[in-house]
């Protein structure tokens, strides 16, 4: 995989929207008509419920908006909500990076991480390498992660 390319954070404002849904649709709706599940309706909604500017933040390498993540923090966990990369830019070491930096913070303060993503996302392999565990699998589309503070697995950037 080699190192992450350099990328900013920028935090997100209404105006992004447009982008995070676009991209958010982009990614989920191949991962999801896998599963049989896409309804581009139901989630459609699901980003426009759930996208709050003060909890979003833009990646952007050389100021082009490559991704965006949405981080939910609450007093014992911190929730990784949205973690989207343009098609072009995943397996960099971005996303690695970005988990990364999240798990020291978790760790410094105390805190789980949180998560929910479709049951075939390739970046499943990488959360539980980060040591996050499967907490609710009901059998449907999507399934919820947990990495308690502390836990051992911590892959360094380059993979290993």
């Amino acid at each position: 995989m080699g190192h992450a390319r350099r990328f900013q954070l920028r935090n997100a404002r209404d105006s992004d929207f447009p982008f995070a849904e676009a991209l958010y649709l982009g990614t989920m709706e191949p991962l999801l008509s896998e599963l049989g599940d896409w309804n581009r309706g139901k989630y459609r909604r699901r980003i426009r419920k759930s996208f709050k500017p003060p909890e979003c933040q833009v990646i952007t390498i050389d100021g082009r908006d490559i991704g965006f993540m949405q981080v939910i923090k609450t007093d014992d966990d911190i929730n990784i909500a949205q973690l989207h990369l343009a098609e072009g830019y995943r397996g960099h070491g971005i996303g690695t990076q970005i988990v990364t930096d999240l798990i020291g913070r978790a760790e410094r303060d105390g805190k789980t991480m949180s998560l929910s993503a479709p049951r075939n996302n390739p970046a499943i392999a990488l959360y539980k390498r980060f040591g996050f565990m499967i907490s609710r699998d009901n059998g449907e589309s999507i399934i919820d992660m947990l990495r308690e503070c502390g836990s051992a697995s911590s892959p360094s950037l380059d993979g290993s």
